[in-house]
């Protein structure tokens, strides 16, 4: 397999789009695109990129979604970036990607999911599935939706757990108009509520990394006593606001004056729900309303227990080194093709200009490998062996192999 990578920082669209494509595609040479993997800064206009990519490459599938920043081995892009991947079949590569999609998964998820899984059933070639030893499900959906989680339990249970599925949410700017939507797209079209889905099959190991380097601020689990979908209201009978402000204050944090700085501290204590193998599927505390109640990331059951989160800066660099490495092991030798990344929004807001540090990691860790990423507003993975499902401040990593294994 090969993989390559363009980008353009043009403020035009269409411009930015043929661009970015005929940088990616030069570097293929004589080899057909079987993907591309598209995540546009979120400043340009999403059926124009998609438009102009259906268009250039009118039979080859196309995923990608809105990005309120992406990066790839040429750096960090915040806006006005048109960035996007190619993968190739080369002549020791068996390949096979179709896509497919869903709408209206805010107000009917599960209906999304089957419906998605049917299309990719009826657009797949003869050859069955189950004759490739790599199967991805390739998953992005808007940000807007709270069925995320349930979403993604849906995927792995209606594809019998036969498949490693990766991706994350849309992401958007905060300052953008709350109604204005994040989107996600296919080579048929663009969705404000909707999940695409591609699949590749492949005679090539793919790697897969999940970490997030959150670790216990102690050890009191505490106990959800009031909560309405993912609206949370209690926690041990207190107002929802009040207990996370109180555990701040007991830790050194004074809380902000200005609400838009209280929403940033929240998101430095996560809810930490324990896994039977002693790992923490971090939620987060997204935003505080005025009356004490917390919306959440994920609706979550009440009476279930947790326990505060917190991070460091190096804790979540250190992270991102175990996720590659961990990525790079399950490639059993076979050198990395190409990277795609998902790390959450939130990471990066903690970070700050460390992010750079990030990016230099990537190029030490997988020198000479193309990459591209984005931040999320949240994060898929199923992998054997990994922290699996619906995931929040948590980076994904996915290794593309270059060649089969013998």
């Amino acid at each position: 397999m090969k993989a390559t990578i363009g980008v353009s920082r043009s403020s035009d669209t269409i411009q930015a789009t043929e661009e970015a494509l005929w940088e990616a595609i030069n570097k293929v040479r004589n080899l057909s695109p079987m993907l591309v993997i598209a995540l546009p800064t979120y400043d340009h206009d999403y059926r124009l990129v998609q438009h102009t990519l259906a268009k250039m490459l009118p039979k080859t599938p196309i995923i990608g979604a809105s990005s309120i920043s992406t990066f790839t081995n040429g750096g960090l892009y915040e806006h006005s970036a048109v960035a996007l991947m190619i993968l190739a079949a080369d002549e020791s590569t068996e390949m096979s990607v179709v896509t497919s999609y869903s709408e209206d998964i805010e107000n009917a998820p599960i209906a999304a999911v089957m419906n998605a899984l049917t299309m990719l059933r009826d657009k797949r070639p003869g050859r069955h599935r189950k004759y490739y030893n790599t199967r991805l499900l390739l998953t992005y959906m808007n940000a807007a939706t709270g069925s995320a989680e349930l979403i993604v339990e849906e995927l792995i249970l209606n594809t019998q757990m036969d498949y490693t599925i990766a991706g994350g949410l849309a992401s958007k700017p905060k300052d953008i108009d709350g109604r204005k939507p994040s989107f996600v797209f296919t080579e048929d079209g663009v969705w404000e509520d909707g999940l695409v889905v591609g699949e590749v099959l492949s005679n090539v190991p793919i790697g897969v990394g999940v970490e997030h380097g959150w670790k216990p601020l102690d050890f009191k689990p505490h106990r959800i006593t009031n909560i309405k979908d993912n609206m949370l209201i209690e926690v041990d009978g207190q107002v929802a606001l009040e207990f996370f402000i109180s555990v701040a204050r007991e830790h050194g944090d004074t809380p902000p004056s200005d609400w838009d700085k209280l929403a940033d501290m929240l998101h430095r204590y996560q809810i930490g729900l324990t896994l039977p193998d002693g790992k923490h599927l971090l939620r987060t505390p997204l935003v505080p309303l005025h009356d004490g109640r917390i919306l959440l990331t994920a609706p979550l059951p009440v009476n279930s227990t947790f326990l505060v989160m917190t991070t460091t800066e190096s804790d979540l660099i250190d992270a991102l080194k175990k996720t590659l490495t961990k990525a790079v092991h399950e490639l059993n030798g076979i050198e990395p093709a190409g990277a795609l990344i998902m790390e959450c929004l939130g990471r990066k807001e903690i970070l700050g200009e460390r992010i750079f540090d990030e990016l230099s990691i990537i190029e030490q860790l997988i020198p000479d490998v193309p990459f591209i990423g984005y931040h999320s507003f949240g994060e898929i993975a199923w992998a054997e062996g990994e922290l699996s499902g619906y995931h929040n401040m948590t980076v994904v990593v996915v290794l593309f192999g270059g060649e089969k294994v013998l």
